[in-house]
Formats: structure tokens, sequence, C-alpha cells
């Protein structure tokens, strides 16, 4: 998941009862930046307005964030109108 989204995909995560977006991926602090359509104090992700840089560990230990599967989307050319 770090590749694609450093190559400028993104992931739908799906934590425990809900869809979070995964968008971009920090090396320096290797941390991802995930995307809450329905912020929640329960998932940490209200007080960030939805926006939370969060690190491999919390994705794969937090009660509330924890990634039971993702699925990875990429850009397959230009968008036709």
């Amino acid at each position: 998941m770090q590749t694609h989204i450093q190559n400028g995909g993104a992931a739908i995560l799906n934590v425990p009862g809900h869809f979070i977006s995964c968008v971009e991926y920090d090396s320096s602090s290797k941390q991802y930046l995930i995307l809450d359509s329905a912020p929640s104090d329960s998932r940490g992700t209200k007080k960030d307005k939805g926006k939370r840089w969060v690190s491999t560990s919390i994705l794969t230990s937090s009660d509330k964030l924890k990634v039971k599967g993702a699925y990875l989307l990429s850009r397959t050319g230009s968008v036709r109108r």
C-alpha cells in the first residue's frame, strides 16, 4: 500500500464499521494521511476534522482504526468529458 500511495494511488480502508480513505504517505515521519468522511471521536478523527496522520502500527493494532481490508485505487488515464 505504501508504494501504491507514493506512486499517486489511493486506498479505501475498511475499519471496524466504517470506511476511510488513505491518500498520502510521508516517508520522513513514516505516517499515512487518512481522510474520514464521518469524523468520530471513537476513531480519533473528529478533532482533526476527518484528516489525520497515522502510523502503520495504528492501522494494524488500534481497536477503532485497525484495517480489516484495503482496496487500492489507481488513475488509469485522463478523464473524458
